[in-house]
């Protein structure tokens, strides 16, 4: 193998949070993603803290443009805010269409599933069409994130699997999750922060708290039909919080036998008909808009209890790209506060950490690290 160039970079331009490197633009993380070959090997990407992420709109050939890249949710994918993941160090993924995406709609091969997805302290902020959307089966975590002041969605979260002989289903679970200041616009929006589309969508709550949400506008449907969450899949809500928030018939309706509702508190966001939820069992109680109702059990908000992460303190330095360069209204934006500076990181299948040398390499291109340098070799 000839080597043909050589380029070495300080670290003005390469520098690490603690042991890891971290990543500035949603765009670097999605050609390395483009890269990966072998997707049974879980890929990180830790994303610079306190730092905004404006995501593009999609024109109608749903192309990404004015904005830089969603996130793409394909197999054994981490996406984390700073080492540890948590909320505190201030990631926010603003703005555009789609903030993740587990559809084969936008450029993710359809054979693809979102099996062992994570996405850890990330806080979604004002979607246009869905802050997450997902047709795939898989498993898909949300922990310790935020989705607020979504107004203008066609729903928050659209979670949509579909499978023809029910061998499978999607599960995407929300660990310590906020919903804050959401709300309902008009048709053709659904009513309904959470929809869980389908049968073969199962939703889990645990410690989340929903505040402040709007789901109710002036339209007769979302006074008839508004929630929190909706889903005909099953649905399990545990140890989680409901504050003044504005709903219609309650703040969640199930159409599934299987229900699961425990530890959970309520004040200010009760239904026109249910307290906390209302659960359609038979053609007749949906027709006559008659569901089985549960209340809250909690006499206090659980949810309260702080999320702690777990970090390795032997984890190693995973240096894979050379950042780009941040562009306006493309990559990450100071979100205030922060000194952090903006590099890139990431392991997978094709970005090959070799801890004893300090080298990555991905495909024809190694990066080493030597002490504050880093040379980035493409062979």
């Amino acid at each position: 193998m000839n080597l043909q160039s050589l380029l070495i970079t300080f670290t003005l331009s390469c520098v690490f949070l603690g042991a890891h490197a971290c990543i500035l633009s949603l765009d670097t993380m999605e050609s390395l993603e483009s890269t990966v070959t072998d997707f049974s090997v879980e890929r990180e990407y830790i994303l610079c803290p306190n730092n905004v992420f404006d995501v593009g709109t999609l024109d109608y050939d749903n192309v990404v443009q004015n904005g830089t890249e969603m996130i793409h949710a394909r197999p054994n994918l981490v996406v984390k805010c700073g080492d540890d993941g948590v909320r505190e160090n201030s990631c926010v993924i603003r703005g555009g269409s789609v903030h993740v995406d587990g559809t084969p709609f936008f450029g993710v091969a359809s054979n693809l599933t979102v099996q062992n997805v994570k996405i850890a302290g990330l806080t979604f902020e004002g979607a246009a069409k869905h802050s997450v959307w997902i047709t795939k089966p898989g498993s898909v975590l949300f922990q310790d994130c935020e989705f607020r002041e979504h107004t203008e969605a066609l729903s928050t979260v659209m979670v949509d699997y579909s499978s023809a002989d029910g061998s499978d289903e999607l599960i995407v679970t929300f660990d310590h999750t906020d919903f804050v200041s959401n709300a309902h616009s008009a048709p053709p929006a659904e009513p309904t922060l959470v929809v869980g589309n389908g049968m073969n969508n199962r939703l889990q709550f645990d410690n989340c708290e929903f505040t402040n949400n709007t789901m109710v506008s002036d339209s007769y449907i979302s006074k008839s039909t508004s929630s929190l969450v909706e889903t005909s899949g099953p649905l399990a809500i545990k140890n989680s919080c409901f504050k003044d928030n504005t709903v219609g018939p309650a703040p969640i309706l199930s159409y599934n036998p299987e229900l699961t509702l425990s530890g959970n508190f309520q004040t200010n966001s009760g239904g026109s008909i249910c307290p906390l939820s209302g659960q359609f069992l038979t053609a007749s109680a949906l027709d006559g808009n008659n569901p089985t109702c549960t209340s809250a059990d909690a006499t206090s908000c659980q949810s309260q209890n702080t999320f702690m992460p777990t970090v390795s303190p032997n984890s190693q330095p995973r240096p894979t790209d050379a950042p780009k360069q941040q562009q306006q209204g493309g990559g990450g934006q100071p979100a205030g506060g922060g000194n952090s500076q903006p590099t890139s990181s990431s392991t997978s299948g094709t970005a090959n950490l070799d801890d004893s040398s300090g080298s990555t390499i991905i495909g024809g291109t190694v990066l080493m690290m030597f002490g504050s340098m880093a040379v980035l070799l493409v062979l």
